[in-house]
């Protein structure tokens, strides 16, 4: 589905988003349509401060990290989610060799076949400048 992926997050309340759904703004559309779409499988959990990246050749979006303060409790989460944008089926990653840091705030990228995530925070400091790559197996 074509347009712009939008996924966690906190609403103006500081509800956070139901992570089963994934909000997709349809951007060729004339105006601009949102959409809503359930998806199935091992969604993450709540989070803000995650990134969410898309491969075009695998057709996936890879969700990484990210940070909840609920309930006066902070979990920062080193966690890698991939969603099936064919089947629209949500999957946990399980990293072996190299697990990263858990971290919010940070940046990451697709390139190539490696998702490349840099900097951020972790529960109590800046995490220095090193960058961490995931290979997707393309």
């Amino acid at each position: 589905m074509e347009g712009i992926y939008f996924f966690g997050g906190i609403d103006r309340n500081g509800k956070y988003a139901t992570n089963s759904e994934l909000t997709i703004l349809r951007i060729n559309e004339k105006p601009c349509k949102w959409d809503t779409i359930h998806i199935n499988g091992q969604c993450p959990a709540p989070r803000k401060l995650s990134t969410i990246n898309y491969n075009e050749v695998l057709q996936i979006l890879i969700v990484y990290g990210g940070k909840n303060d609920e309930s006066n409790v902070d979990i920062t989460f080193n966690d890698f989610f991939i969603m099936d944008l064919i089947n629209l089926i949500w999957y946990k990653v399980k990293i072996f060799d190299g697990i990263p840091k858990e971290r919010y705030e940070h940046s990451s990228v697709v390139f190539d076949d490696k998702l490349i995530v840099f900097g951020g925070m972790d529960s109590k400091m800046y995490i220095p400048s090193d960058l961490y790559q995931v290979t997707l197996g393309i």
